[in-house]
């Protein structure tokens, strides 16, 4: 499955990204302003956040915290009001394996980037992630967050503290010090794999949960199914705005004129549907520009000097002083820092 266009991450991750780092005592206050993530938006279940601000959210966490284990204590954390509506209707699911199925049916809701996939046998069951085709590969936090937070909060809403058999990671081990990994996941642990994927006994998915109530989990499944039809209606106008504005831009920076002109609308409409959309198209150029810059200088066969006429940009200047101001370092400086696995 291809990339999304601009992708996102639902405001809930968000939202649970900020509470563990404050617990761990970072001050994200002046982040937090900077990428414009006040608490209406972080408290708005229906929001979405760039892909791009997670990104940069990331490196002033761990910039503060420096915990080379964050992606783990994030995923550590997870409780069902970390991950919204869909916690409680996961919660009060049957089983194991329904809360699994219901989770893994919403992964895109809740981040645009990767993809999930179950594999179940006589024996195991496995949970693999990878990124979409022509996403950049995740930072190993994200991942290991995602396993962590699979395993953790599989724990608690069983009340049992099953482990896995095996979990392999792509990336290389961060360091010798392995004890944090084998503390939380409780079975051997694989880096350098050829993919990203966890394993457990196929048994566990008939385990009863704690919580689980059926008439509960009917409301919160129409719940979910609501958020996820206004995540997808709201996702199908703007899917058309990126799409427009990313074939606009190589022949130079679009208008709301131009763009209002190619998507068959008038201008004023088109400024009403972003609106309503909790959007602008000055921030979704931004968006898309941020996504495509990312997506090019992960690319090294795309000479730098060619990336800021496809960005609509008529001068190098101009897209260096926009690239500073969304990632506070210089475009060399960035594909250098994902050369050395340094970007988050």
């Amino acid at each position: 499955m291809p990339v999304a266009l601009s992708p996102t991450v639902s405001s809930v991750y968000i939202n649970h990204l900020v509470d563990v780092a404050r617990l761990m005592g970072a001050d994200l206050g002046a982040t937090e302003s900077e990428l414009g993530l006040d608490s209406n938006l972080l408290n708005d279940i229906n929001a979405r956040v760039p892909f791009a601000v997670e990104d940069a959210l990331y490196a002033a966490i761990l910039k503060q915290l420096h915990d080379p284990w964050f992606g783990l204590h994030t995923g550590e954390n997870v409780r069902p009001n970390s991950i919204g509506v869909l916690g409680y209707a996961t919660m009060s699911s049957r089983n194991l394996g329904e809360a699994v199925g219901l989770m893994l049916r919403h992964e895109h809701f809740r981040s645009e980037v990767g993809n999930c996939e179950m594999v179940v046998d006589d024996q195991t069951f496995s949970i693999s992630w990878q990124a979409f085709d022509g996403a950049t590969e995740p930072h190993r936090h994200r991942v290991e967050a995602a396993f962590s937070s699979w395993v953790s909060y599989g724990r608690w809403i069983t009340r049992s503290q099953h482990n896995p058999l095996k979990v392999q990671f792509r990336h290389k081990a961060p360091s010798d010090d392995l004890r944090e990994y084998e503390r939380i996941f409780q079975c051997p642990v694989e880096f350098g794999s050829d993919e990203n994927r966890i394993t457990l006994e196929a048994s566990l998915l008939d385990t009863p949960l704690a919580d689980a109530d059926a008439d509960v989990h009917r409301l919160m499944r129409a719940r979910v199914e609501q958020v996820l039809a206004n995540y997808q209606a709201r996702g199908n106008f703007l899917a058309q705005v990126r799409l427009a504005m990313t074939e606009a831009l190589p022949l130079g920076a679009p208008t709301l004129e131009t763009m209002a002109d190619t998507l068959g609308l008038k201008p004023w409409t088109l400024r009403r549907r972003l609106s309503a959309d909790g959007a602008d198209f000055s921030s979704l150029l931004d968006q898309v520009r941020i996504h495509l810059a990312q997506r090019y200088l992960a690319d090294p066969t795309h000479p730098i000097s060619d990336i800021a006429s496809l960005l609509g940009y008529s001068e190098q200047s101009a897209f260096n002083r926009a690239f500073k101001r969304w990632f506070k370092c210089t475009p060399a400086g960035y594909r250098q820092q994902i050369q050395q696995g340094q970007r988050v």
